[in-house]
């Protein structure tokens, strides 16, 4: 729950550019402070992570949870995981598991037909 509202802050990557600049400005600015409070999120789960495979002793919905909003994330171009090696691996396993995998590609083939320009 934590993280949703900073991804909630990058929503707006889906929306066309407000009409009026200074409110697009404020909404590109909003999506600037979310990007900077997911990046705290992900060195605290990078460092939750150093020497597990899971976020608790096994697999959880914890693990669920994360992985979706993370997914989600990426979905709106959020940042990346490259500095973060411990969440990168944790996030391309949860994604091999065979219901991360469906998911994520049921979501990437709904993106394709509502989103066609992301």
């Amino acid at each position: 729950e934590i993280m949703l509202v900073p991804v909630a802050g990058i929503m707006y990557r889906t929306e066309p550019p407000h009409p009026h600049p200074d409110i697009q400005e404020d909404r590109v600015e909003a999506g600037r402070r979310a990007e900077a409070e997911l990046l705290r999120h992900y060195s605290d789960l990078n460092n939750r992570l150093d020497g597990r495979d899971y976020l608790l002793t096994e697999f959880t919905v914890a693990d669920i949870a994360i992985f979706m909003t993370l997914l989600f994330a990426r979905r709106l171009k959020g940042p990346d995981f490259t500095d973060y090696p411990n969440l990168d691996s944790w996030f391309d396993r949860m994604g091999a598991r065979p219901d991360g995998a469906k998911v994520a590609a049921e979501i990437a083939k709904a993106d394709r037909q509502l989103s066609p320009q992301t």
